[in-house]
């Protein structure tokens, strides 16, 4: 016997879910819904949930798969590569002797174009781009899935290009350890995105639920 009425709140599983027309599991799905998505569930039946998505379609999914309480959503590997990069920016980039330079004493256009510069826009601005990451443990609202590889490859980009800047560079001149840690950060960050992006997308149907003319998932 099902139970009817407004049961409580959960979320869809990471790997998101197929959602049916009817709690029958020899019916094809009618859609997928995309994992994190808030639903209320308006109704059980054996195992089965009725769901109601935030635009007002409804359909049946698996309850067993569904995410209540306050279960985490989002990765915290992002926000980790970001600070690394930050903290990295701040570490010794590049060595002479008993001198060391941090990111923030090293021209981004010379990174770019190894060529002098005059104007001061220091490398360290481009690494608190990556601190974007940080905005879905303040607005509770996941990113798109590609923004963490973006803001990872800034990382990557800044640490590569560095490292290419000191070859050419007089001999003495030696990589820091805060290369090393803003590599590794932007590394993480892109890894993860990609993963995110990739292996962790909704295989099939549309991305979110949207009613038809008659109610039916489009």
């Amino acid at each position: 016997m099902g139970v009817s009425g407004d049961v409580g709140t959960a979320r869809v599983p990471r790997g998101g879910l197929p959602v049916w027309d009817a709690p029958d599991a020899a019916l094809a799905p009618s859609a997928r819904a995309d994992g994190g998505l808030a639903v209320r569930v308006i109704e059980t039946d054996q195992g089965w949930s009725r769901v109601e998505f935030s635009n007002g379609w409804a359909g049946w999914v698996d309850g067993r798969r569904l995410v209540t309480g306050a279960a985490r959503t989002t990765s915290p590997l992002p926000a980790i590569g970001a600070v690394a990069m930050v903290v990295g920016g701040l570490l010794p980039w590049m060595t002479a002797g008993t001198e060391s330079a941090s990111a923030w004493d090293v021209p981004l256009w010379t990174v770019l174009t190894h060529r002098s510069t005059t104007v001061e826009l220091w490398m360290g601005y481009a690494l608190l781009i990556p601190l974007v990451a940080l905005v879905p443990y303040l607005t509770r609202r996941a990113l798109p899935r590609m923004v963490p590889v973006a803001l990872g490859t800034v990382g990557l980009a800044s640490a590569i290009g560095t490292m290419l800047l000191i070859r050419i560079l007089p001999p003495g001149t030696d990589p820091g350890y805060g290369l090393l840690v803003t590599f590794a950060g932007g590394a993480l960050m892109t890894c993860e995105g990609l993963v995110t992006a990739t292996w962790r997308r909704p295989v099939a149907g549309p991305r979110t639920p949207r009613p038809g003319p008659s109610g039916a998932a489009g």
